[in-house]
């Protein structure tokens, strides 16, 4: 039998296992490689990869590739069905770290406030004004006696930083300051929701931007628009700034799911299972036989059998595992 994993609690600060820099399987499933060289996420623990490329197995066992099972090395009599892997989902974290405890949304840079914590300028290898409070494009120079930024004669308003998200290990603490963008995405404090091209929610790394009608950029408070420059001119007309390309928005939660109850949830591949009156875990098989003593789960079409202490169909049995 397969051993069931704590199902996952439905809140944005959700750990997750990086596979790289970019990409992240959700907690209690391995990453393992496609045979494109990308990521996928096998629904189990510390799995072994097959070396097909498209399935795993759990831990201590060995992928059969003849007969598609996944067989205990102990005893090759008894032998598990082998999993599919699922897509990753991109990791929170593309966020630029300032350190090892704070970070800034993507497409921002990292700039020392004030008190000597870290801010956010919300624009791309920015400029970061020696007054601990404002930045400026790159390029740019930052003027406190105008608190504008020049280049050449051309002079624009500074923006200002927002403050730092706080890390914890690997992941970054989303919490109540996020925009909700509607009740399943979000968007970092400090920046605005603006739709994509696509009809989904993306992210101007602004405070209170204006979208843009392409869908793809976005402007200041207080800006408009230009498409046909790709700037963003101030109503006077005097002061002009490069469009800000919007980013996806940071809500890393599979767009597919098992629903355990309200507060609690398992991947798309693995199935409910009670690990207490209580307390849900997730079985890493999908529409899966939950087992009355709450510890181990067998695969469909299979059933829970205590004697021999596994999933027994017909006459062929397998062994199941101690929970976690």
């Amino acid at each position: 039998m397969a051993t069931k994993i704590p199902a996952t609690s439905l809140k944005p600060k959700d750990k997750v296992v990086p596979c790289n820099e970019t990409v992240a399987c959700a907690s209690g499933t391995t990453c393992c490689k496609t045979q494109e060289g990308t990521w996928a996420c096998c629904p189990l623990p510390k799995a072994v990869c097959c070396e097909d490329h498209f399935h795993c197995c759990p831990e201590d066992t060995v992928c059969n590739l003849a007969a598609g099972t996944c067989d205990d090395p102990a005893d090759l009599s008894v032998s598990v069905p082998w999993m599919a892997k699922e897509p990753t989902f991109p990791i929170a974290s593309s966020n630029q770290k300032c350190d090892e405890t704070t970070s800034c949304p993507d497409g921002s840079t990292c700039c020392r406030l004030s008190p000597g914590k870290w801010g956010c300028c919300p624009l791309p290898q920015a400029v970061c004004c020696k007054d601990g409070d404002h930045c400026c494009p790159n390029g740019y120079t930052c003027n406190e006696k105008k608190t504008s930024c020049y280049k050449a004669s051309h002079e624009i308003p500074w923006f200002t930083k927002q403050e730092a998200r706080v890390l914890k290990g690997s992941e970054v603490l989303f919490g109540d300051e996020d925009v909700k963008c509607d009740s399943t995405t979000s968007c970092a404090s400090g920046s605005t929701c603006c739709k994509l091209p696509t009809g989904q929610w993306g992210c101007c790394p602004l405070v209170k931007a204006v979208c843009c009608e392409d869908h793809e950029h976005c402007c200041p408070q207080g800006y408009t628009c230009d498409l046909e420059f790709g700037t963003c001119v101030k109503a006077s007309g005097l002061h002009s700034v490069l469009l800000t390309r919007l980013q996806t928005h940071t809500d890393t939660r599979p767009e597919e799911e098992v629903l355990c109850d309200a507060s609690t949830r398992c991947s798309k591949t693995q199935s409910c299972c009670r690990l207490s009156d209580s307390t849900w875990a997730c079985c890493p098989y999908k529409e899966a036989v939950c087992c009355e003593d709450m510890k181990h789960c067998c695969p469909v079409g299979y059933r829970c059998d205590p004697e021999v202490q596994g999933c027994t169909k017909v006459s062929t049995s397998m062994w199941w595992e101690n929970a976690l």
